[in-house]
């Protein structure tokens, strides 16, 4: 974000934002606005300013708009390609994905502006991805480990719609492993659990 010890390229050729959440509040305040100035804070002259679309909080993106405006960087709400299917299932990979294609797009039709562009390929190749500890499962012969390294309580959704479609008549032990640091409540991100029996 704004003040963070990456934000240190003077002139990046594209930045992205990607969905935000109520989190690292005690560092970028309690609202998505506060959130959304800290994280737009990479935008520059010159640069493309790619940001995920916030919906429902279309005032994020009008907001972010805004911003890469008054820095000199051209907006572009990226939205979720519908035919992009990740190697790892969930919301929030679409999403994204959907960015890194639209990064990876600005990235090549200005570095490399003699290069077709072939969105396409880029959508296959993202289907053959998968991301270690992101919805991954270990059979240890006895128990299944399913892990994931959701941290908020809308990653977490993911995961459960995730663990419980992975659920089998097996007699196996099926353990799930997701990640909960400070400030963070491990009983408010099990509720959902707990709710869902």
């Amino acid at each position: 974000g704004r003040f963070d010890c990456t934000n240190i390229l003077p002139c990046p050729v594209v930045c992205g934002v990607t969905t935000l959440s109520l989190e690292h509040t005690n560092l970028l305040g309690p609202t998505l606005k506060d959130i959304a100035w800290h994280k737009c804070g990479i935008f520059k002259r010159g640069s493309y300013a790619c940001v995920i679309d916030q919906a429902p909080n279309e005032d994020i993106n009008t907001f972010a708009e805004s911003v890469a405006t008054e820095s000199g960087a051209s907006f572009e709400l990226t939205r979720v390609k519908s035919q992009l299917s990740t190697g790892t299932s969930g919301t929030y990979q679409a999403l994204n994905g959907s960015l890194a294609i639209s990064i990876s797009r600005r990235w090549l039709e200005s570095r490399l502006p003699s290069v077709a562009v072939d969105e396409a390929k880029m959508i296959a190749s993202l289907s053959q991805t998968c991301v270690l500890g992101r919805q991954h499962i270990v059979n240890t012969g006895r128990n299944c480990l399913y892990l994931d390294v959701a941290h908020t309580q809308e990653s977490l959704d993911d995961t459960l719609k995730w663990f419980k479609s992975r659920q089998t008549a097996s007699s196996e032990q099926c353990i799930l492993f997701f990640f909960c640091s400070s400030p963070r409540s491990p009983e408010v991100l099990l509720t959902p659990f707990v709710q869902s029996g």
